[in-house]
């Protein structure tokens, strides 16, 4: 049974999207082989609770996963902003408002990045700069920063993310599998976090679904740019 088929392919997309076609591909393929390591821990078990080994499994195919998504996104950021805020007047705006604010702090003009504004040859190429050091110091760990990534390229969250309220708890259990090993002192019987593996594979799924919507986004806002080079 395949865990999941990314619709983004090699062929018929941009050049610019293609390494982060890559990274999905990669991304599913080290989750796809977590999940048949689980099928393989419980071949023969007809019933009964996964076993911690068994269940870190599963936690890993979902970290995977949620990197796979941020992968993606700076991919995205790295190889196709540029392109994209050209053609997208959502995405020029989007990249004046970013820039605004950053010009501007508690109130008071940020001379540092004024200055850096000045000697720079091309103020254009200084504020993707800008934006693609915003999101290389952080990890995609919430809605709002996935959010925040796609309106960089004029997208909006509904385009990529169909149900808010699972994309929230997804986040908030990866957050726990990340930085607190999945650990719950409130249980009596057992120290970490219990959920059955179809839960971990639909949130699996949902990432590495969203991160295929993204590319297909961006590739779709770039279609006016690379059909008039071939």
């Amino acid at each position: 049974m395949a865990l999941f088929a990314p619709t983004s392919t090699l062929q018929d997309t941009s050049d610019a999207c293609r390494d982060a076609i890559r990274v999905l591909i990669a991304a599913t393929k080290s989750c796809s082989g977590f999940f048949d390591a689980y099928q393989t821990s419980r071949t023969g078990k007809t019933s009964g609770n996964s076993t911690d080994h068994e269940e870190d499994l599963l936690r890993a195919m979902t970290l995977f996963a949620a990197s796979g998504l941020d992968a993606v996104a700076k991919q995205l950021l790295k190889d196709c902003l540029r392109d994209v805020t050209r053609l997208s007047p959502k995405a020029m705006e989007q990249l004046e408002k970013s820039i605004a604010r950053s010009l501007s702090r508690d109130g008071k003009p940020n001379d540092k990045l004024l200055a850096r504004f000045f000697v720079r040859e091309s103020t254009f190429e200084t504020s993707l700069e800008l934006v693609h050091e915003s999101f290389a110091g952080e990890s995609l760990q919430s809605r709002g920063q996935l959010e925040r990534a796609a309106a960089a390229f004029g997208i909006p969250l509904s385009a990529i993310v169909t149900d808010n309220q699972m994309l929230d708890e997804i986040f908030r259990e990866r957050n726990f599998m990340a930085h607190e090993m999945d650990v719950d002192l409130l249980q009596n019987n057992r120290s970490r976090r219990q959920r059955g593996w179809e839960t971990y594979r639909g949130w699996t799924v949902e990432l590495l679904t969203i991160a295929d919507r993204f590319i297909v986004q961006t590739n779709d806002g770039l279609k006016p740019l690379w059909r008039l080079d071939r």
